[in-house]
C-alpha cells in the first residue's frame, strides 16, 4: 500500500473499503498516535515494532461496524503478522486471520530470527485454530515449488495404515475434494530463501496457497505485483477449504496502489456475535452406562482413525516449548476425551432423556448414515441454531482483501 493515510484522501479507495467487510492493508505506514476513520468501519492496527526513522510496514485491518462484536484481537510477539479471530457459533470453527507483511530480504528490517518468530507463531495458531487464513505481502517467490507432502504408498503400506489414517495424510486429495489444483498456475518462476521457507511452513503447518489454483485464478494464474511477481499470497488451513466460495485477483488504479494487485476471497461462515442470546433447549441428561467387556474389541475398532492422527500431531506440535503450554494440554487431554466419548456412544449406543417429559428418549443415529455428509451436517448445525429465535445467525459472505 506504500502509506494508508495518503491513501484514504482519495475517494475511490474509500469507496473500494466499502465493498467489503473485512479489508486487510499491508505497508501501512502508521504510528500508535495515528487515527484512521472511515465511515461504518473500525480500524485495528500494529505498526513497526522494530526502531524506525521514519514511518515504514506495519499491517491493518479494516472492520465493518456490522460483524466488530464478532472480532477478538490475539496478541502477538512478532513484528511479521497480526492476528485477529471471528467468533463462531462453535469454538472449534472460530476463523483466525493473520494480516502479514514481511520485508524484502535485501531489506535492513529482515531478520532471521523475526522470521522465526513468525513461523512458530504460524505453528501455534495451527495447533490451537482448525480454520486459519494468512493473507498479506509476504515478500516470497515460491516459484512452482509444491506446497504440500507427496504420499509414499510404499511407506503406508510397510506401517499398515488403513484408509481413514492415509487419507488424512494425504494432502493432494483433499485439495482436489476441494476444487484445487495439485499444481499453482504460476507467472512468476523466481523461488527465494523466504519463498522456500512459505513452502515448508505450508507442508508442516497443513496449509494451502490459493493463488494459481482455486476459481478465477486456478486458470489465469496473475501476478500480485506489477505484472510481474507473485509476493502477495492467500493462504488458507485445509480444514477452512470447505468454506471457500470464491478467489480473485485484480489490478488496481495506480492512484492508490504501490503495484500491488487485490486479492480478495469470500468464506461462507456462521458467525455469532459474543454477546448474542440464543434460545434454550431442553437439558438433557445422559443414560448411565455400564461398561461391557464382550465389547471391548468393538469399543476398539469404533476408535476414529483420523481422530488419533489429529492427536498426534498434537503431541508432535506441544513438543515444542513455544506450543507446548496450558491451552494446548487442556486441548490434548479434550481430544483424547472426545476420542473415547465418540467410540462409547457408537458401541453402547447412547441415549439421552428429556428432563422435561421424562418418557422421550432419542438417539443421534444421522451421522453414521452414509447419505449424511459436510453438507448435512452443517444445515443441521444452522437450524439447530436458528429454530426458536428470530435473531440467530446465517451464513454469510465475508470478503478478504490483502495488501492494495
Amino acid at each position: 500500500m506504500c502509506g494508508l493515510i495518503n491513501r484514504l484522501k482519495i475517494p475511490e479507495f474509500t469507496e473500494l473499503i466499502n465493498k467489503y467487510d473485512v479489508f486487510v492493508c499491508s505497508e501501512c505506514k502508521l504510528d500508535n498516535l495515528d487515527v484512521i476513520n472511515v465511515n461504518g468501519y473500525s480500524f485495528l492496527s500494529q505498526p513497526r515494532k522494530q526502531q524506525y526513522l521514519r514511518k515504514s510496514g506495519g499491517v491493518g485491518f479494516f472492520i465493518k461496524n456490522s460483524i466488530n462484536n464478532l472480532i477478538e484481537i490475539i496478541p502477538t510477539d512478532s513484528d511479521y503478522i497480526f492476528w485477529v479471530k471471528i467468533h463462531s457459533t462453535n469454538a472449534s470453527n472460530d476463523l483466525v486471520i493473520g494480516a502479514t507483511y514481511i520485508p524484502p530480504e535485501s531489506s535492513r528490517f529482515f531478520k532471521q530470527e523475526e522470521f522465526d518468530l513468525f513461523e512458530n507463531e504460524i505453528i501455534h495458531m495451527s495447533s490451537q485454530y482448525n480454520n486459519l487464513l494468512i493473507a498479506g505481502d509476504l515478500n516470497a517467490h515460491t516459484g512452482s515449488l509444491s506446497d504440500f507432502s507427496q504420499v509414499d504408498n510404499f511407506l503406508f503400506t510397510q506401517m499398515n495404515l488403513d484408509y481413514d489414517a492415509i487419507s488424512y495424510f494425504n494432502q493432494s486429495q483433499h485439495l482436489l475434494d476441494n476444487g484445487l489444483s495439485l499444481e499453482r498456475n504460476t507467472p512468476d518462476n523466481k523461488i527465494n530463501s523466504t519463498g522456500k521457507n512459505l513452502i515448508n511452513i505450508c507442508k508442516n503447518n497443513n496449509l494451502t496457497i490459493l493463488n494459481g489454483r482455486y476459481s478465477t485464478d486456478r486458470t489465469t494464474g496473475k501476478s500480485t505485483y506489477r505484472d510481474a511477481s507473485v509476493i502477495d499470497y492467500m493462504i488458507s488451513s485445509r480444514s477452512m477449504l470447505k468454506m471457500l466460495n470464491y478467489f480473485e485477483i485484480n489490478e488496481l488504479d495506480c492512484l492508490y496502489s504501490d503495484g500491488h494487485n487485490l486479492l480478495s476471497l469470500d468464506l461462507l461462515l456462521t458467525p455469532m456475535p459474543i454477546q448474542a442470546t440464543f434460545y434454550n433447549k431442553p437439558k438433557t441428561t445422559k443414560v448411565k452406562l455400564n461398561w461391557n467387556d464382550n465389547k471391548r474389541t468393538e469399543f476398539a475398532n469404533n476408535i476414529d482413525p483420523m481422530s488419533i492422527a489429529e492427536l498426534q500431531n498434537l503431541l508432535c506440535n506441544a513438543d515444542s516449548s513455544d506450543v507446548c503450554n496450558n491451552a494446548n494440554i487442556n486441548l490434548i487431554l479434550e481430544k483424547i476425551s472426545d476420542i473415547f466419548q465418540k467410540s462409547t456412544n457408537i458401541t453402547f449406543n447412547e441415549t439421552r432423556r428429556n428432563q422435561n417429559t421424562n418418557t422421550r428418549t432419542y438417539k443421534k443415529t444421522f451421522d453414521e448414515k452414509p447419505w449424511f455428509g459436510k453438507q448435512c451436517r452443517l444445515k443441521r448445525t444452522m437450524y439447530e441454531g436458528c429454530s426458536g429465535s428470530s435473531e440467530n445467525f446465517v451464513i454469510s459472505p465475508i470478503c478478504f482483501v490483502s495488501n492494495t
